[in-house]
């Protein structure tokens, strides 16, 4: 291949050429049709320096698209083994993917989980709120209910027994002499009732104390 030492002639033709290889086969041939005689655009037509034209405007090809893909059979021979380098990237790459596929799944996983989170949370609230609504009304009428907790406490835990019941009832008969005293214990009784721990067992047994107490009331 000639380079050309002149570089008026050089400059030209690696001018042409980009303007060629941006602007496709019809620029090369219009400008061909226009300088056809022109000594200068000689290298379009043939001669010494065609190929260095042909060399440049295939440079400047490769810079706008990037060079062609490799071509393997058609006599090019067998394809060449994966470089370490390629496979490492492949590899990083591959791993990037699963990376992505991850982080989708636990975000969706995350999105779907936030409404039961929030019940929770509300659920969770409300329950402390009662809890501590109730606790303020004892404090209030300095009224100590742990014995009764404590025999619902068993009651709740599966110990069912007409006993247990009876002296259940019994203890609130013997300690709700006032209206107030029997407003706050009917208060304290609900609330175990609501309670999201209680068992269903331990609701009908309390109940059942309610209605007796208030038959009796």
């Amino acid at each position: 291949m000639y380079v050309p030492s002149d570089d008026d002639l050089r400059n030209a033709i690696e001018r042409l050429a980009v303007f060629v290889a941006k602007n496709g086969p019809d620029f090369e041939k219009m400008t061909m049709d226009k300088q056809e005689g022109n000594p200068k655009f000689a290298f379009l037509y043939g001669g010494p320096f065609n190929e260095y034209y042909r060399f440049c405007v295939e440079r400047e090809v490769q810079k706008i698209h990037g060079p062609p893909p490799p071509h393997h059979g058609n006599g090019m021979g067998p394809p060449q083994p994966e470089s370490e380098f390629m496979r490492r990237m492949n590899s990083q790459k591959e791993q990037l993917r699963q990376q992505i596929i991850d982080s989708e799944r636990n975000l969706k996983a995350h999105l779907d989980s936030i409404p039961a989170m929030k019940e929770a949370q509300v659920a969770q609230a409300v329950v402390m709120s009662e809890s501590q609504k109730m606790s303020q009304i004892l404090a209030n009428v300095n009224f100590d209910v742990a014995p009764l907790g404590a025999m619902l406490d068993q009651l709740n835990g599966g110990k069912c027994s007409k006993d247990l019941v009876s002296t259940s009832r019994k203890w609130i008969f013997e300690h709700c002499q006032t209206d107030q005293l029997r407003e706050v214990v009917l208060t304290y009784l609900l609330s175990r009732v609501k309670d999201s721990q209680a068992n269903d067992n331990f609701r009908l047994n309390v109940l059942y104390i309610i209605n007796d107490w208030a038959y009796q009331w």
